[in-house]
C-alpha cells in the first residue's frame, strides 16, 4: 500500500533519528542552565530595577490598560519580580489568572 509505506517512512524520518532530538534538548538545556546562572549573578539592585521598569512598562501599555483579564505568575527564586504586576492588576479590579 502506497500510502502506508509513505506515511511509514515520513514517520520513521522523524522519529528515526533520535541523536537530533537529543543533541538539540541537550543544547536547549545548556542555554537554559546559562541564563538562569546569569540571572542568579545579577546584583539584586539590577534585577529590582530590572523588574520594576518591566512593570511600568506592562502597566502603562495600552493592552494592559484594555484588558479585564490579565494573566501572570508569582515569581519564584531569582525570576523577574512579579508582585508589583500582580498588586496594581488587583487594585485595577482586573480578573487575575495564573498559572
Amino acid at each position: 500500500m502506497i500510502f502506508g509505506r509513505g506515511l511509514n517512512q515520513a514517520h520513521a524520518s522523524v522519529l528515526g533519528d533520535n541523536n537530533v532530538m537529543d543533541n538539540s534538548q541537550a543544547e536547549k538545556k545548556a542555554i537554559r542552565i546559562q541564563a538562569i546562572a546569569a540571572r542568579d549573578a545579577m546584583p539584586l539592585d539590577q534585577r529590582a530595577a530590572g523588574a520594576s521598569r518591566v512593570c511600568e512598562a506592562i502597566i502603562a501599555s495600552t493592552p494592559y490598560q484594555n484588558a479585564k483579564t490579565v494573566l501572570a505568575y508569582a515569581s519564584f527564586g531569582s525570576e523577574l519580580d512579579t508582585a508589583t504586576l500582580l498588586e496594581h492588576i488587583l487594585a485595577d479590579k482586573k480578573n487575575l489568572v495564573m498559572p
